[in-house]
This record gives C-alpha cells, structure tokens and sequence, in this order.
C-alpha cells in the first residue's frame, strides 16, 4: 500500500497536479494521504470529487491540516463521507471549519457512516456552540473512538453540553486550550463519576486554567474509581500548585492503571514534588512522568532520587527547564543502580 504526502516545501518540486494525476491512476492502492499547507480551494474541490469515487476508494487515513479549509469544503468533505466507506481517520486540525461547517462535517457521521473512528478537529475556530453538535455526534454514533477538539475555546459552557457524552464510546479525549477552567473540569469529572464503565485511555486537559480546584475535581474521580481504563493524562500548564502534590501522591499509590502523566509547568516546586515522590516509590505502573518546568531545585530532586530506588515501572522522566545542580544531580545519578526500568532522565 502507498502513503502519500504533500507539503508547501513539497510545492517547490512537484505541482498539485502532478500528485493528482498520480493519486487518479493509483488510488486504489493509496492507504494514507497527507496536504499540509499545499492545497488551494480549486485542489480540495478536485480532489473531493476524487476521493467521492467508491469503486477507487482503499483511503485510510486522510490528513489535510493547515490548508485554509472553510465552510464550502465542510460541505463536500461531508458528501465524501456520506459515500466512502473506508476512511477511518480524518485530520483537518489548523483549518477555518467553524461551527457551521463542523455541523455539515457531521451529518454523514450520523447518518450512514460508520467507519470513521479517528476525528481531529484542533485550531479550527469551532466555540461553544460545537458542544451540541460534539454530544449529538457521540450519541448517535458509537464508532468514534478518538476526538481531537483542542483550542477551539469550547470552553465552560461547550463542556456542559457534551460532557455527559465522553464517557459512551471514546478512548481518546483531546481538550487542551480550551478555557475549561475548573469548573469546566469539575462538569468532566462528574460525567466521569456517573459513568464506570466509560471505555477512556488517553484524556489530555493541558493548558485549561484547572487551577488546584480543577486538579482537586480530578483526583476525586481518579480516586474513588482507581481502576479505571485510563492510561494517559496529559494536565501541562494548569497552575496546580505545590498543594496538588498530596494529590499526586495518593493518585500514583492508589491507581495501577496510569501508564504516562505530563505535569509540565504547573508551579508544583519542591513542596508539589517532595510529597508526589512519596507515592511514586511503589507504583508499579507508571512508566513516563513530565515535571518540566515546575521550579523544582536540588531539594526536590533529591527527594525524587530517593523514590527512583524503591520504584520499579518508570522508564523515562523530564525534568528540563527546573533549577536541579549539582547536588540533585549526584543524587539522581546514585539513585539510577537501584532502577532497572528507568532509560531516560532529561534534565
């Protein structure tokens, strides 16, 4: 099978219309296609009407980011999904879809397809006012399995409406950026709560202004339902604080289901880092933990050394963009012959 790609570098050497013609005689046999900021809306018409083809369609993946995609290629994207019924993951992040042509996009998906299982919509301007139509989307379709919809200022009210939804079929659940605040999150971990048999392995809140009430909201969920399915939490640049770290040691003592945890800028200094150690020395799942830039100096890091001796599931830490010197650092060296597990500390 061929995997195509196409970018504004790719320009300089071959013109759309060379990959077109390529793609019309071989289509059949192209699995991936991949436009980033090579397409012009006379291309995304032609290739549209291509792509509507049934008796050539094998497309599996199509990524088109960056391509100024508007409302009027919603439309036709939708007719294409309305028909083919191989594409299983669409990517269209960093386009100009807006709620309009977010609402277009989704027709097929409630109607007569139901293939697609992987739906990237992040930076396409969607507000709010996406939230109906996302939950719609997840109610009457249970074959989306992962939903990327980060920046795109969903915010407090988007998250209202399609919380209670998350939980039905998705593993993966992209919200970054978008102004969900707390109490947005606390709305997200109460759909979480009534739900125990959510199916969710990837949620990734960074950059949402959780605060420690937020984080708080958070931990009571990954608490009371420590075995639940999700394997990856992705919370960078939430402002949690150093008193989130009694949080995180209870979390990472309790749940054996968290496999990665990004924590990267969110102030927990030592403080923050000295109690979450505490829990990581017998966790036995967690394997990635970020803790950049989270002023952590060598009193945290020496703290951090100590758990690395006990615990044995960690392989990879980021610590980059803290204050650790020498003294931290002699202590994470020493640390390392009584951890088998660990293969990369980025300092």
């Amino acid at each position: 099978m061929i995997k195509v790609y196409y970018s504004k570098e790719d320009k300089k050497t071959y013109t759309f219309k060379q990959v077109f013609d390529f793609l019309r005689d071989h289509l059949q046999n192209v699995e991936e296609l991949y436009c980033e900021e090579s397409l012009s809306e006379h291309d995304t018409i032609k290739l549209c009407q291509l792509l509507a083809n049934p008796a050539k369609a094998n497309l599996r993946t199509l990524s088109l980011p960056s391509n100024d995609l508007n409302i009027n290629f919603a439309e036709r994207i939708a007719r294409v999904l309305s028909i083919n019924s191989t594409i299983k993951k669409l990517d269209l992040r960093r386009n100009s879809l807006g709620h309009e042509g977010l609402k277009l996009l989704i027709q097929p998906l409630l109607t007569n397809n139901s293939t697609l299982k992987v739906l990237i919509l992040e930076n396409n301007r969607l507000s709010h006012k996406a939230g109906a139509d996302l939950a719609l989307l997840l109610r009457e379709n249970a074959n989306i399995e992962a939903l990327h919809i980060g920046n795109n200022n969903i915010g407090v009210k988007g998250i209202k409406v399609l919380s209670p939804q998350v939980g039905r079929t998705l593993r993966e659940l992209h919200l970054a950026g978008n102004s969900l605040k707390s109490r947005g999150v606390k709305l997200l971990a109460k759909s979480f709560e009534g739900n125990r048999n959510h199916h969710l392995q990837f949620l990734d809140l960074s950059n949402n202004q959780m605060g420690s009430q937020g984080m708080s909201a958070l931990s009571e969920w990954l608490l009371v339902h420590h075995e639940t399915q999700l394997k990856r939490l992705w919370l960078g640049c939430n402002d949690f604080g150093p008193g989130s770290g009694l949080l995180w040691s209870s979390i990472f003592e309790y749940n054996s289901t968290l496999t990665e945890v990004r924590l990267g800028g969110n102030q927990l200094g030592n403080d923050g880092i000295v109690a979450l150690s505490e829990g990581i020395k017998n966790n036995h799942s967690l394997q990635k933990i970020d803790l950049d830039w989270n002023q952590i100096s060598d009193v945290g890091a020496v703290a951090l050394a100590t758990a690395l001796q006990t615990n044995g599931a960690l392989r990879e830490i980021d610590l980059s963009g803290n204050q650790i010197f020498q003294r931290g650092s002699i202590a994470l060296a020493q640390s390392l012959p009584y951890n088998v597990t660990l293969k990369h500390l980025n300092m």
